[in-house]
């Protein structure tokens, strides 16, 4: 429950809630720097807590990673888009490895943190 508190937390304080494109073309492409920074952000608080001794974060990485990728399929399937939605193909080929590479990330510190 903290890890998706916390994206969400994130995501509205980082990113606009309504992805759509206005009259000029402009809209959910330009967030994709504050999308990826809403994952990095909630990936070092995860392996920040890990590293400091609590183990069970890593259950709030994989709540963070999973809610990142549910935030963003969501987000983008109801934004208003001028021709063709494709982002069906950035969730497939970019928001779904980064959200596993970034749960591996925190899994990986709890293993490294449990043999120091």
């Amino acid at each position: 429950m903290a890890g998706l508190a916390l994206t969400l937390l994130v995501w509205v304080l980082v990113v606009p809630w309504d992805l759509s494109e206005d009259a000029t073309g402009g809209g959910g492409d330009d967030y994709a720097t504050r999308i990826g920074l809403v994952l990095l952000i909630v990936t070092v608080a995860a392996v920040s807590l890990v590293l400091s001794g609590r183990p069970k974060a890593t259950w709030l990485g994989t709540a963070a990673a999973v809610t990142w990728a549910s935030l963003f399929a969501w987000r983008a399937a109801v934004s208003g888009t001028n021709g063709a939605n494709m982002w069906p193909i950035a969730f497939v080929f970019i928001v779904l490895p980064a959200a596993a590479v970034a749960n591996l990330v925190v899994q990986a510190s709890a293993q490294w943190r449990s043999r120091s």
